[in-house]
């Protein structure tokens, strides 16, 4: 890139307190972009405006408590009035008449809101330019509708099964429509798997001349310190282990049917499901009335690394990611033995039987009897975890990962 325009990341959720696939994401971008010598900004929604400089950039928190209170794990909600919010942030920041807007899928509407303001008044806006990219996973229609299929009246009751089915059809019904739109506003569509793409164009009908498919880098971080979360696990049983958040799409109900499962075979074991999200105190309940003694379920942990390098299994019981997920990734980053379901991009980053066991979405037995064959058979489960690290530093190494992100951005 020539003149080598500042970067505005838009990343939604708390890059720093990293709850949530964006956040996280945002991170990861924040720090490979600072990384390549780019001046990177992050704009992100929090309890109170604050600036914070960072490894990865410098963080603007927009303050919003309507966020931090009501919509608290489901900050997408609010989208129509947080993006405006931090749309004007990003303009009284901006100094460069020429600007590069990244923005964490629909978080990308901010961007789109600024591009239009600078072409309909660009002297006042005092921009020439602005390059928004939009780097996508799912689209909003794909992934609530996994959250609704996965919600069930048997485990997590009449009212949330309905409050999911109101916001479906009554507010993200609108949100596709605004996601319809900041697409076709959109310079770039970034995505990293040809299950995202898919997905797009089918909704959307949208050019493939528009995507760019990058490979992207994951890395296990330490969240707030604030939130460590205190577990006792017994020391002597093989540790399972699922790091995501509580929503319906994740199935972690569906797990927990499994956990059950493998109790009544006898199998032994223990369990930590690690995440925050709406449905938290809803599989805390099924997981007590399903008998789950050997199941923590804390909510947000800071630090999941030493998890990591404990666990003997990493499991995943999905049924919508759009593409495939960063819990899978940091997984097979450690070496990890994964049993998981194959929806979306998942198969395109693990082949069955070689580098895990993938099973069907919402099928306790299935993800039972993965599970148990991996912790019956360390051999095959260390091996899986050999190839699935191998496979992760084929598609995922760092150097490849800057040569390709810097290319594409010397060529906007």
């Amino acid at each position: 890139m020539k003149s080598s325009p500042s970067i505005y990341i838009i990343a939604g959720k708390n890059v720093l307190a990293g709850r949530g696939g964006y956040a996280v994401v945002g991170y990861n971008w924040g720090k490979l972009l600072s990384s390549l010598g780019y001046e990177v900004k992050i704009y992100c929604v929090g309890a109170k405006d604050q600036i914070t400089k960072s490894q990865i950039g410098e963080v603007h928190i927009v303050g919003s408590k309507i966020a931090t209170t009501f919509l608290k794990d489901v900050e997408m909600a609010g989208l129509l009035f947080l993006a405006p919010k931090i749309a004007l942030a990003i303009l009284r920041d901006i100094k460069d008449q020429k600007i590069v807007i990244l923005g964490m899928g629909p978080w990308s509407l901010a961007g789109a809101l600024l591009k239009i303001y600078s072409t309909v008044i660009p002297a006042k806006a005092g921009i020439h330019k602005i390059i928004l990219l939009s780097d996508y996973y799912t689209s909003i229609k794909h992934e609530y509708s996994g959250i609704l299929s996965g919600v069930r009246i048997s485990d997590h009751g009449v009212l949330i099964k309905l409050q999911i089915q109101l916001i479906y059809y009554f507010i993200f019904k609108l949100y596709s429509l605004l996601e319809r739109f900041l697409l076709r506003i959109t310079d770039k569509i970034i995505t990293h798997y040809l299950s995202t793409e898919n997905i797009l164009k089918d909704e959307f009908k949208i050019s493939p001349k528009k995507f760019i498919r990058l490979p992207y880098h994951t890395h296990v971080i330490a969240r707030s310190p604030k939130a460590t979360v205190a577990i006792s696990l017994k020391p002597k049983l093989p540790l399972i282990l699922l790091i995501c958040r509580h929503d319906g799409r994740k199935g972690i109900n569906f797990l927990l049917h499994a956990f059950h499962i493998l109790n009544k075979r006898g199998v032994k074991y223990s369990a930590l499901i690690a995440g925050a999200g709406p449905l938290l105190k809803k599989h805390q309940q099924l997981a007590k009335k399903l008998g789950l003694d050997n199941v923590k379920i804390p909510g947000f942990i800071a630090d999941t690394r030493p998890f990591l390098k404990k666990a003997a299994l990493f499991v995943f019981p999905s049924l919508e990611e759009g593409s495939s997920s960063l819990a899978i990734l940091e997984a097979m980053q450690q070496g990890m033995s994964i049993v998981s379901t194959n929806v979306d991009g998942i198969p395109e980053d693990l082949i069955h039987n070689k580098s895990a066991i993938l099973v069907p979405p919402k099928d306790p037995e299935a993800l039972a009897d993965g599970m148990e064959k991996l912790l019956s058979d360390p051999k095959l489960a260390k091996k899986l975890g050999r190839q699935a690290k191998i496979r992760y530093y084929q598609k995922y190494n760092l150097l490849k990962v800057k040569r390709e992100v810097r290319n594409f951005l010397n060529g906007l």
